[in-house]
């Protein structure tokens, strides 16, 4: 019996080792690639006419199914291309469970995630499946000030995106009434959502300020709130946030890309995301589209790259670096190959690129849990 594993030299080695140590139970011939572009050298080393398992990533788990029993099953039914199953317990998503390599090919357009289904595939019911996560655990910071409807859509979809929660901080800036209606709605109920609010506006300060009130955590993913995620994220990335986590021990920043189509003329949309074959792209520069939307960042380095900033830029007010800083100061970045929305980009009525505040702000805030009641007055200078 055999299986087929996809996962590059950044997936977390640990997991991947604990799948190949189940896997070796029930499989002697096991085979690696980092990507589909390297099907067709894998078909040389898995036997053609043998259903083989298939793991589009090393997180994937199968709970309490057979795969003894899954593979022999497909043995016997080799009219079938590849075994499918549908896991409706936690989300509605299709994975392919097995396949038969002499009938799969890579000319099917496909990706790691977006694996080709032929029309010969079998529907196996009953069969539930899990994501393990690295033992990093994601915290999210969203600011928002007075955009409610863009905030409600891309809270709606971050929801919608989650097969494990993880810690979400909405920080309201000096917040409309309709976007603090719409935060605590959204936290209701939600153990992992805290609402804090900060005065007066601390525009893209917020973050500083965030890192300083839950005592500066290593990493963390920073999110605009007019950034949506795809609702195809939950299929191919459920488990995203732990991934952008566990690549930052190898990437000074983890991204999503958005698509260019929807921005202002003066950003030229004309690229577009070649098909690949690949789950993430490394060399963002040359096919991606990236910036501070959703973005998962190591502190030190968020701290350092506005500390450089600051001093080449002194009137800089926010004491913040921007993305295109960081992105310059990044040696390496890595982003999914599947992209979200940027939907501010829609209208330009938020002044793009117009960062002028009053001079004369304060550089103290008042930060106040609306979830917590816990209230603290902070600099943003401190952090640095």
């Amino acid at each position: 019996m055999q299986a087929l594993i996809v996962r590059d030299r950044f997936d977390n080695a640990a997991i991947a080792n604990d799948l190949k140590q189940e896997l070796s139970s029930i499989c002697s011939n096991i085979v690696e690639i980092e990507s589909l572009n390297d099907l067709e050298k894998a078909k040389i080393l898995l036997d053609g006419n043998e259903p083989c398992l298939y793991y589009p990533n090393v997180f994937l788990r199968h709970v309490n199914v057979p795969l003894r029993s899954i593979l022999q099953f497909h043995k016997e039914n080799m009219c079938f291309s590849v075994l499918v199953s549908r896991n409706n317990l936690v989300h509605p998503n299709i994975e392919p469970l097995s396949f038969i390599p002499s009938k799969v090919f890579k000319a099917n357009r496909t990706n790691n995630t977006l694996f080709f289904l032929p029309i010969d595939s079998f529907n196996v019911t009953g069969i539930n499946f899990t994501y393990k996560k690295p033992d990093e655990k994601p915290i999210l910071f969203l600011y928002t000030h007075n955009k409610s409807e863009y905030l409600k859509l891309t809270l709606n979809a971050l929801h919608f995106s989650m097969l494990d929660t993880f810690q979400i901080k909405i920080l309201l800036n000096a917040p409309t009434a309709e976007v603090r209606d719409v935060a605590l709605a959204f936290a209701n109920n939600k153990q992992y959502v805290e609402v804090l609010e900060i005065t007066p506006n601390s525009i893209f300060s917020a973050i500083n300020l965030a890192l300083q009130y839950f005592d500066r955590p290593s990493k963390f993913i920073l999110m605009e709130d007019d950034f949506i995620l795809p609702s195809s994220v939950r299929t191919y990335f459920p488990n995203w946030a732990f991934q952008f986590m566990d690549r930052l021990n190898h990437f000074d920043m983890v991204c999503w890309g958005w698509s260019s189509e929807n921005c202002p003329t003066y950003f030229n949309a004309s690229r577009q995301m070649e098909s690949c074959m690949t789950d993430w792209v490394i060399d963002y520069k040359k096919d991606y589209n990236i910036g501070g939307h959703c973005l998962a960042i190591n502190t030190d380095f968020y701290i350092r790259c506005g500390k450089k900033h600051n001093s080449i830029e002194p009137v800089n007010l926010y004491h913040v670096p921007f993305d295109e800083h960081m992105q310059a100061n990044a040696k390496k970045v890595c982003v999914p190959s599947l992209k979200g929305y940027h939907i501010g980009f829609n209208q330009e009525m938020d002044g793009y690129r117009r960062r002028t505040v009053d001079p004369n702000h304060s550089k103290t805030y008042t930060v106040k849990s609306l979830t917590t009641n816990v209230e603290k007055k902070l600099n943003i200078e401190d952090l640095k």
